[in-house]
């Protein structure tokens, strides 16, 4: 089994979150193709793709090569992040890499499995 890459930063409700790289994103045709490790390959639009960097709406996630709709894409609050749900999980990819992979200047784009904690589980004392 390969290694797993794990970045913990504060997350402003208190807790912290933890990011795993698990898997990649890649332009495939007319779709944007996620690989998430272990779960397989999903895909979503262009179109869609670029309905979320826009901020104008969210985009449905489907199953690799069928229609049936696996979950969401959605931009954040701070437009830096691309995060999407598939199968009740969350994952994120830096939303400039997106574009980038959409613009054909870099080739993929890492995904990150998004885990939240409480503050008290990590260990922090929230009472002031």
């Amino acid at each position: 089994m390969g290694f797993v890459v794990r970045s913990e930063k504060p997350a402003q409700s208190q807790g912290k979150r933890i990011f795993d790289r698990i898997g990649r994103m890649f332009l495939s045709g007319e779709c944007l193709r996620i690989g998430i490790d272990g779960s397989g390959v999903f895909d979503m639009s262009v179109n869609g793709a670029g309905i979320v960097l826009l901020g104008l709406g969210e985009a449905d996630v489907y199953d690799g090569g069928s229609a049936l709709s696996s979950g969401t894409a959605w931009l954040s609050k701070s437009r830096k992040g691309f995060y999407f749900s598939i199968r009740g999980q969350t994952f994120v990819t830096p939303a400039d890499r997106v574009r980038k992979v959409l613009e054909g200047l870099h080739r993929k784009a890492p995904v990150f499995l998004v885990h939240e904690t409480e503050a008290r589980e990590a260990g922090k004392d929230t009472s002031d």
